[in-house]
């Protein structure tokens, strides 16, 4: 067991703690690619490592992940306007583009720099497998993109999916990665027949697995996004 002191160590991933500035030396799940499906569509809102974001497609098809709150008056970005490759804050109408760069400011004198010189926080995206990936560790440390052999799959061998789990990260890893937990649970459902199942069918290590294999990435705070592989 662990003491108080490690376990804060290790389930707070917020900026500037032990995990989380670990955390953000990696590629992580941010969204399904479903929910930026158009262009200049509806931004969303997303909650990364204890930091509130807001992700948008722009007019080009890039994505963008940027701090939710404008750097001018921090009203909230997720509730601009999407157009003409930039999110438009609904306050005073200041526009960033997915690189977090403020590009127009409306209010100003013409020939005024101040755009020049204000930046939103953003983060670096890439889109793979049906899903939305975020880097958001020092950008000079950005590892390259992981080749992970479902990414590559055709249409109806992966299925990326997310879903909501209501507790702390570590709890959600602990539920999905120990072998004997899937085994037990199943073997145990209600009406199911007896039978025992070889852990080798879900151990990394095993043999080939004669089940689906769950593929999971587990974001902090019980947000679950992963694939279902079929051979």
């Amino acid at each position: 067991m662990l003491s108080r002191e490690d376990n804060e160590i290790l389930v707070r991933v917020g900026p500037g703690t032990a995990m989380g500035n670990l955390m953000r030396r990696f590629w992580l799940p941010a969204l399904l690619e479903s929910e930026l499906p158009d262009n200049d569509g509806t931004p969303v809102r997303i909650r990364l490592l204890g930091e509130d974001l807001v992700a948008f497609r722009d007019s080009l098809g890039r994505i963008g992940l940027l701090e939710e709150h404008c750097p001018h008056r921090r009203s909230s970005l997720a509730l601009g306007a999407n157009e003409d490759c930039g999110l438009r804050c609904l306050y005073h109408g200041w526009k960033f583009d997915v690189n977090g760069q403020c590009v127009d400011t409306p209010a100003e004198p013409e020939g005024a720099t101040l755009a020049k010189a204000m930046r939103a926080k953003a983060y670096a995206t890439h889109v793979a497998g049906g899903m939305i990936w975020a880097y958001m560790g020092p950008a000079e440390e950005k590892p390259p993109f992981p080749d992970f052999p479902w990414l590559s799959m055709t249409g109806g061998h992966s299925v990326p999916f997310k879903l909501l789990e209501d507790c702390n990260y570590a709890q959600a890893v602990e539920g999905t990665s120990i072998p004997p937990m899937p085994a037990c649970c199943i073997a145990k459902i209600p009406g199911r027949r007896k039978q025992n199942i070889p852990m080798k069918g879900i151990s990394a290590r095993g043999s080939r697995s004669t089940i689906p294999i769950m593929a999971f990435a587990i974001a902090p705070f019980g947000m679950t996004r992963g694939f279902v592989t079929r051979a």
